[in-house]
């Protein structure tokens, strides 16, 4: 299972499978992103304080390039604790 972690508009966290949503698009408020994730039958809406560039991003990542975003950021952090 692979979870994104976003917040709701008033802030609260919220964290779901990316594989479970359904939809999602910018919010018609103009502000963040309308995402539904969750089983067909029974969808759960938000509305994230993300934008949508980013949710997009998220949700479309496929598990390589997740596992790649990983690995590089781990070897930035590396790079800086060496000492010449």
């Amino acid at each position: 299972m692979e979870l994104l972690h976003f917040n709701h508009m008033d802030g609260r966290p919220v964290s779901f499978d990316r594989k479970s949503v359904l939809l999602f698009e910018p919010h018609e408020s103009g502000a963040g992103t309308f995402l539904r994730a969750g089983p067909v039958e029974h969808p759960r809406d938000m509305h994230l304080a993300e934008e949508y560039e980013l949710v997009e991003t998220e949700v479309t990542m496929s598990s390589w390039d997740r596992a790649t975003r990983s690995f590089l950021a781990k070897d930035e952090s590396e790079a800086e604790k060496v000492p010449f």
